[in-house]
C-alpha cells in the first residue's frame, strides 16, 4: 500500500467559483490539506481632472494701448502677468535753413527725466540760446548744431542727427532716425516709460521757435492696478510692442517676455493673434484677467478658458483608469472615493460596488456586477469629474470565502463531503481526513464574494 502526495491545486482567487477535479477510483482513502492566505490588494490611486488652456487674444499694434496687461493664475492661485508697453516716440520737424531763426532750440527728455538740448546755429558762429531752459542743461547734454552748410529741411535734420548722436550717453537712452528725408526726425526712447513732452523754443525763451514736435506714441509706466501691483516682480514683465504692427507680431513679442518669467507653470504657443497657455499641472484655474493700466477697464486684450484638456489617467473614450502596476485580478470587488470632497467622473458613484476588468498591467475598467466583469461589459465613463483630484479604488475586504470538498461517481453529479468545508476569513490552513471512499472522483471547490485569497492544497491518498 502506497501513500501518494499529489498537488491538488494552487492559485489565487477573487470572485465566483473555481474547482479542481481528481480521479480517485483506485484510492482507499485520502486526506485534503488546504492552506490559504488573504492577499486582498491595498487601496490604489488614480488621477483625474482637467489641464486647462487659457487663450489670450491681442489687438494690433495700432489698437493696443500702452499699459494694458493680462494676468494668468495657476492651479495654486499664483499669478503671472505681462503688460503691453510702447516706447515714447516723438517726431521733430525742422525747417529749411532759410527759415530758421538763429538760436531756435528744442529740449527732449528721456524716461529718466534727463533733458537734452539741440539748438540750430545758422551761420556756424551764432551765440548760444539765452533761455533759462537752455542754460539749465549741462554742457555735455546739449549741442549747438552747425547748419551753415545745409539748405533744405532734410539736410538740417541729417545734421542734427549726427550732432545729437555724438553727445555722450545720448544714444543709450534715445535713438534717432531722419530716414524720412522730409525734414523730420523720430526720437525713440530706448526704454519703456513716460517722458516729458519735448519743448520747442526760440533763443530767449519767449516763443516756440521754428522747430515743431509731435508725440506719436505715448509710452507708459508700469500698470498701477491692484492685480498687477500684488504680483511679485519675478512673475511679471513689460513687453515692448512699439515695432509690432499686426496682431501676430504683438502676440510673438509678448510670448517671448512671458516665457522668460520665473517658474512659469504654462506652456505657450502663438497662434495668429493669440497666445495659448496650457497648464503644466492638472487643475482648474480662474479665468485670466485683462485690464488697462489702472484696472478701470478691460483694456484692449481678451482672455478665456477655451479648452479643458483631459487628464490621461481617466480615459473617457476607452473607459479605462490608469493605476500603475495595479496587480488586480478579474472580478476584484471594490469601491471608489475621491479626494477633497470632489465629484467622481460622471458614470461612477461613491459607495457603490464595482468589479474589476483587467485591461492591462497599468489599466483597469470597472463593471457593475461580477457577471458584467466576466462578460467584459464595462461602465461608461462620461467625463473627468472634478478637476485636480485623486480617485482611490479600495478593494473590499475578504468576505464570503470558503473551500470545500465534493465527490462524484460519474464526474457529473456532485455532492458535498460531510464536514469537508472551511470558511476563510484570514490566513490559515485546514486538514480533512476521509477513509473508505466509495466514489470515483473528488474535487475542491472554492467560492469568494469579495477580496482575494491565495489557496493551495495537497491530496494525500492511500492506495495504488
Amino acid at each position: 500500500m502506497n501513500i501518494k502526495d499529489v498537488e491538488l491545486f494552487g492559485n489565487s482567487y477573487t470572485a465566483g467559483l473555481s474547482s479542481d477535479v481528481m480521479n480517485i477510483k483506485h484510492f482507499l482513502g485520502y486526506s485534503v490539506h488546504f492552506a490559504y492566505d488573504d492577499i486582498t490588494p491595498a487601496a490604489s490611486d488614480a488621477l483625474t481632472g482637467r489641464i486647462e488652456t487659457q487663450t489670450v487674444t491681442f489687438p494690433s499694434g495700432a489698437d493696443a494701448v500702452s499699459g494694458d496687461y493680462f494676468a494668468l493664475t495657476d492651479t495654486t492661485g499664483k499669478k503671472w502677468a505681462v503688460s503691453l508697453q510702447k516706447k515714447n516716440i516723438e517726431t521733430l520737424t525742422f525747417p529749411a535753413k532759410a527759415t530758421v531763426v538763429t538760436g531756435d532750440f528744442i529740449i527732449v527728455y528721456d524716461t529718466a527725466g534727463t533733458a537734452w538740448g539741440i539748438s540750430l546755429n545758422v551761420t556756424g558762429s551764432d551765440p548760444q540760446p539765452t533761455s533759462a531752459l537752455w542754460t539749465a542743461i549741462p554742457a555735455g547734454k546739449k549741442v549747438s548744431v552747425d547748419i551753415s552748410a545745409t539748405n533744405a529741411a532734410p539736410s538740417v535734420a541729417a545734421a542734427v542727427e549726427l550732432a545729437v548722436d555724438a553727445l555722450t550717453g545720448f544714444s543709450a537712452v534715445i535713438t534717432t532716425d531722419d530716414g524720412a528725408a522730409d525734414g523730420t526726425m523720430t526720437f525713440a526712447q530706448a526704454s519703456i516709460g513716460y517722458v516729458i513732452p519735448a519743448i520747442p523754443s526760440n533763443a530767449i525763451g519767449d516763443g516756440a521757435g521754428t522747430i515743431t514736435k509731435a508725440t506719436t506714441v505715448l509710452g507708459s509706466n508700469a500698470p498701477t492696478g491692484a492685480i498687477w501691483t500684488a504680483i511679485p516682480a519675478a512673475q511679471k514683465a513689460q513687453a515692448t510692442i512699439t515695432a509690432a504692427q499686426t496682431n501676430a507680431q504683438v502676440s510673438a513679442a509678448v510670448e517671448t517676455i512671458l516665457d522668460g518669467l520665473t517658474d512659469l507653470p504654462f506652456t505657450t504657443t502663438v497662434s495668429t493673434n493669440t497666445i495659448i497657455c496650457a497648464n503644466t499641472v492638472r487643475g482648474n484655474t480662474p479665468d485670466g484677467a485683462v485690464k488697462n493700466k489702472t484696472d478701470a477697464t478691460a483694456g484692449t486684450m481678451t482672455v478665456g478658458n477655451t479648452t479643458q484638456g483631459l487628464n490621461p489617467s481617466v480615459n473617457v473614450t476607452d473607459n479605462t483608469i490608469t493605476i500603475a502596476s495595479h496587480g488586480y485580478a478579474m472580478g476584484l470587488k471594490g469601491q471608489l472615493t475621491i479626494s477633497g470632497g470632489g465629484t467622481l467622473p460622471d458614470g461612477l458613484l461613491a459607495g457603490t460596488d464595482y468589479f474589476v476588468i483587467v485591461d492591462g498591467l497599468d489599466t483597469i475598467k470597472l463593471a457593475a456586477s461580477l457577471a458584467n466583469a466576466i462578460a467584459g461589459t464595462d461602465i461608461d465613463i462620461i467625463d473627468q469629474g472634478t478637476a485636480d483630484k485623486t480617485i482611490t479604488f479600495t478593494p473590499t475586504a475578504l468576505a464570503g470565502c470558503s473551500a470545500k470538498i465534493q465527490y462524484s461517481n460519474d464526474g457529473v453529479q456532485w455532492d458535498d463531503v460531510a464536514s469537508g468545508s472551511v470558511s476563510i476569513t484570514a490566513d490559515g490552513n485546514k486538514m480533512f481526513n476521509l477513509s473508505n471512499c466509495y466514489y470515483s472522483y473528488v474535487k475542491a471547490v472554492f467560492a469568494i464574494t469579495a477580496g482575494r485569497v491565495a489557496l493551495s492544497g495537497k491530496f494525500f491518498s492511500k492506495g495504488d
